[in-house]
């Protein structure tokens, strides 16, 4: 990675934490650390420039957090005030964090490992071990939940606090990516320009949802 000139790593695990530092490659904390208060912060400041918080996180946290980041002047090696990043759209793992055995236990296939095959987006039918008999849940999707979708408050978001947005791209397509992404620019340019507006976001949620609609996210909704 570092021969190769990436930007940055996002890390959990602090051995590669550390063999990052001594290559002086830049390290984004992973939200698998649970991040969720300013203690673990000023703890990880000096190995990170960016820490990806838990998504378990609501606005008024983050909010508070990134106040006292910019009151005790915190930063990471870069000597950047430490940076912050929040999941802003696509899929939320039911597991804390994203730390979830599930992929593992069922395909060989660790999450941890950066290879989910997202077992959890699957309908399931749950069976009575003692009767034998079996349901099929209503709602298809016992182990997700709807996939986030932010733009509709992003100028709250970013008003937060919140330095950078991590879309969800696992298992998607092409398309869905571009779409994706490109009306989360748009988004964050028109809150830069003071044209944030309902409008635009009704637009640009219509655009989302055709990604869809046509079943290039995998087939999932929002």
């Amino acid at each position: 990675a570092k021969r190769e000139g990436v930007d940055a790593v996002i890390a959990a695990d602090m051995a590669c934490v550390l063999k990052a530092k001594e290559l002086g490659l830049e390290v984004h904390l992973s939200t698998q650390l649970s991040v969720s208060n300013f203690e673990s912060l000023s703890f990880y400041a000096q190995f990170c420039d960016r820490i990806v918080l838990a998504r378990e996180l609501n606005l008024s946290m983050i909010r508070r957090i990134h106040g006292q980041i910019s009151s005790n002047d915190l930063r990471g090696p870069s000597g950047r005030p430490l940076e912050i990043e929040a999941f802003a759209h696509g899929a939320l793992c039911i597991a804390v964090s994203g730390r979830c055995g599930m992929s593992l236990f069922n395909s060989n296939s660790s999450a941890n490992r950066g290879a989910c095959v997202q077992n959890c987006r699957r309908t399931y039918t749950v069976r009575d071990t003692r009767s034998g008999k079996e349901m099929e849940i209503d709602n298809n999707y016992v182990f997700s939940p709807n996939d986030i979708s932010t733009i509709e408050f992003l100028d709250q978001i970013i008003a937060a606090g919140v330095h950078t947005l991590k879309i969800e791209g696992r298992g998607r397509s092409p398309e869905y990516v571009l779409t994706v992404v490109r009306s989360y620019r748009k988004a964050l340019a028109a809150i830069e320009s003071g044209e944030f507006s309902p409008s635009l976001t009704e637009s640009l949620l219509k655009d989302l949802k055709s990604v869809y609609n046509r079943g290039l996210s995998d087939g999932y909704y929002l």
